[in-house]
């Protein structure tokens, strides 16, 4: 009967686990999602409950546009807040996803050029070539890696400097 290699077994549970923990990672990210969508949403239908209330208080056309001009100011500022908010929130996920999967490339790479160091001790004569190319496969493929997650980092900070300086309200009208 054939055994399974001992790098091979360990880095399938590894696999196993980092699939786990993305899922974890995922559902806790949705959920903070959901949670801010919905409590925005409830704040949005009552200011848009007490905006009717108000505006439906009116007793002239002067005084409804005035009325109306005094609701939209505190709208917009929701508004900015939200996407603030918003962004705040989907940044720290994106950097709880690159931690994450910085740890998880860190820990992959080690088992398997464990794995491969292990295989080329056991590997009939000859066999250098393959192995030599794997090895450099794998270089290139960290080296893209480290690309990617150097550019996705770089966009963060983009969209960060983009929203920060927002003003947070309009001044009125002399």
């Amino acid at each position: 009967m054939y055994s399974i290699p001992e790098p091979v077994v360990s880095l399938n549970k590894g696999a196993v686990q980092s699939w786990l923990d993305y899922a974890t990672l995922t559902a806790a990210s949705a959920e903070k999602l959901l949670d801010f969508q919905f409590q925005s949403s409830r704040a949005a239908l009552a200011d848009a409950l007490d905006a009717a209330r108000t505006l439906s208080g009116a007793k002239s056309p002067q005084e409804w546009v005035q009325s109306a001009t005094e609701v939209a100011q505190p709208a917009g500022d929701r508004s900015m807040a939200y996407a603030r908010h918003l962004q705040a929130l989907v940044s720290t996920m994106q950097s709880e996803y690159t931690k994450f999967f910085d740890s998880k490339m860190t820990d992959f790479n080690k088992q398997l050029s464990g794995a491969i160091e292990q295989v080329s001790k056991n590997s009939p004569a000859g066999s250098d070539f393959a192995v030599a190319a794997f090895k450099s496969a794998l270089s290139a493929a960290n080296q893209a890696y480290d690309v990617a997650a150097k550019a996705g980092k770089h966009l963060t900070e983009i969209s960060e400097t983009t929203i920060a300086p927002a003003p947070t309200g309009r001044k009125k009208a002399a």
